[in-house]
């Protein structure tokens, strides 16, 4: 069960219970951001019907949770050849779209020293947990949703992941969710960002960082034990 699963299944999990109590105030922060996303449009494939579906499945086959996706089907591909033979040419000239986009709102990143798909302290105490990037020491997440919205769980996962740095490790002093298909980074500083999801400037990052900390080792240690 990995942290984005913690967040999705909070009912049944200490974890996402946890993220949700403690960070509540999310609407603050979605109310602002939906409103510029509805002022945006969405770049949308170029290709009807849209391949989401189909490229969704593949990565289920990838993650072991089903083998009815095309890199399974109707046998598992054995060669880069055939791996190669799946990518039609519309999600090609989808990922040029949205490459270029990027390019045109966000190449202020591109000089900056990163960190690619980073992982933490407490990655295991969760059952797993890599980011995005981070880029300068901060944290982005990339979201690909056509929908013209922020889920209040993407804002979740992002405190989840600062939480899991239990020895600041990458001195994340930032946080954003880049919006792929309208080129919208939205980019919050980690004080300002912790402060308006728990309305309260007196908790400390240090402080949350024990006590996400302490929850998840207890619960490790308890699944140990069983």
């Amino acid at each position: 069960m990995s942290l984005t699963s913690h967040i999705r299944n909070a009912n049944q999990s200490p974890i996402g219970q946890f993220l949700r109590q403690r960070f509540p105030h999310t609407a603050i922060i979605t109310k602002e951001t939906n409103a510029k996303l509805r002022a945006s449009k969405a770049l949308l494939p170029p290709i009807h019907p849209w391949p989401y579906d189909k490229i969704g499945s593949a990565r289920e086959g990838v993650d072991g949770r089903a083998k009815n996706g095309p890199l399974f089907m109707p046998e598992p591909k054995q060669s880069f050849e055939e791996l190669l033979a799946l990518v039609e040419e519309g999600w090609i000239d989808d990922l040029c779209q949205l490459t270029a986009l990027f390019h045109d709102t966000c190449q202020h990143l591109l000089l900056q020293p990163f960190n690619l798909n980073p992982t933490f302290a407490g990655s295991g105490d969760v059952g797993g947990a890599d980011a995005d990037l981070i880029v300068d020491g901060c944290l982005i997440e990339i979201k690909t949703s056509k929908q013209m919205q922020i889920d209040a769980d993407w804002l979740r996962q992002l405190v989840g992941y600062v939480l899991l740095d239990y020895n600041d490790e990458y001195h994340i002093n930032s946080v954003a969710l880049y919006m792929v298909r309208q080129g919208v980074l939205f980019t919050w500083p980690l004080a300002d960002f912790l402060s308006l999801l728990t309305a309260s400037d007196a908790i400390t990052l240090p402080l949350l960082r024990q006590e996400f900390s302490d929850l998840c080792k207890n619960r490790r240690t308890g699944m140990r034990r069983q």
